[in-house]
């Protein structure tokens, strides 16, 4: 039995060097990505609903065979999705009342998709999740 879980450690560390997507340098990327949301936040783009057709035009295609790289999917991000997302977080709208982006609520997401994507486990997350639903 031990010879079949040194062969299987021994699998998964060689499919795991092999591995290209970006998996650190998060300070950085985050760093960009926090300049986009930021811009975001000031609100003094159009309404996604004005240009549907350009940014749908800009993210649509068929899916690529081989991955395009986490430089593209940053520029994608910034340029594309959240310049075009919701107006929901914006003060002036009537909805940011129940749903308003703010700081703490980001970063906390942020930091729970990291370091607990999973729902199930138990993690001081999903601990919190639970406990905030007795409140």
């Amino acid at each position: 039995m031990a010879s079949v879980n040194n062969r299987a450690n021994q699998y998964r560390e060689q499919r795991m060097n092999e591995e290209i997507a970006e998996c650190g340098e998060l300070s950085k990327l985050m760093q960009q990505l926090g300049k986009d949301l930021d811009q975001y936040l000031r609100f003094d783009h159009p309404d996604p609903l004005q240009n549907a057709t350009g940014w749908q035009q800009a993210l649509g295609g068929s899916l690529p065979e081989k991955g395009v790289g986490i430089g593209e999917v940053m520029q994608d991000l910034g340029t594309h999705l959240i310049p075009n997302g919701s107006q929901i977080p914006n003060p002036g709208c009537t909805s940011f009342i129940t749903t308003g982006a703010t700081s703490d609520g980001a970063l906390a997401t942020v930091a729970d998709a990291v370091a607990a994507p999973q729902r199930g486990d138990l993690t001081a997350f999903n601990y919190l999740e639970e406990l905030s639903l007795q409140w």
